[in-house]
């Protein structure tokens, strides 16, 4: 009896043994992200009928935006500057300060939406911006896997205030954005420095 349970227990290990040395061997391929081509860089000047004006690169479309969260935008001076080849998108919104949206609550805002993505983001930096000795404002670099690698306000405090923000039209993911990320970087502080209130 001892016998014929070992026999049976050597056949099994001999049947799966054959079974596994007839497999292929697998190893499965890392994941790859798709080469990008980057357009080549040429600024041009905003002409439009805006209450400012910026240089961007001419690689990016400016349309108006006409969507937030479903409804109108409070005016027709938010924009979205759109990089058709690299799917990202510079959200832009205006605001006009006075008794209604004050300075005060519409820097509340910037750094509330900005700190918003702490969340997913590793860190945040802050940079100050002046494009002239008017106007000022603050860029935040937000790193990780957060939503938005940049988001930035500028104002003169007494009339105009923008605020903006960089998103993907993809899953964020730092690592495989980050060549593109720098890239939009450079062409959005080229943006901000130029950047004037009419």
């Amino acid at each position: 009896m001892r016998l014929k349970v070992l026999l049976n227990l050597l056949l099994c290990i001999s049947i799966v043994a054959i079974l596994n040395s007839c497999e292929e061997s697998f190893t499965p391929r890392p994941k790859a992200y798709p080469k990008v081509h980057y357009p080549e860089r040429h600024f041009i000047a905003m002409k439009n009928s805006l209450p400012y004006t910026f240089e961007y690169n001419s690689a990016a479309i400016i349309v108006p935006d006409t969507n937030f969260f479903g409804e109108k935008p409070e005016n027709p001076y938010w924009i979205n500057v759109f990089y058709p080849e690299l799917n990202a998108v510079i959200h832009i919104s205006y605001k006009e300060i006075n008794a209604k949206n004050t300075f005060n609550s519409l820097l509340e805002d910037a750094f509330m939406l900005s700190f918003k993505h702490t969340v997913k983001a590793e860190t945040i930096d802050k940079a100050n911006l002046h494009p002239t000795p008017s106007i000022g404002g603050q860029l935040f670099k937000v790193s990780g896997d957060a939503a938005s690698a940049y988001q930035f306000f500028l104002t003169d405090s007494s009339k105009h205030f923008i605020r903006g923000a960089l998103y993907f039209n993809c899953e964020p993911n730092a690592d495989s954005l980050a060549p593109v990320t720098q890239y939009i970087y450079e062409d959005l502080t080229k943006m901000l420095k130029s950047f004037r209130f009419k």
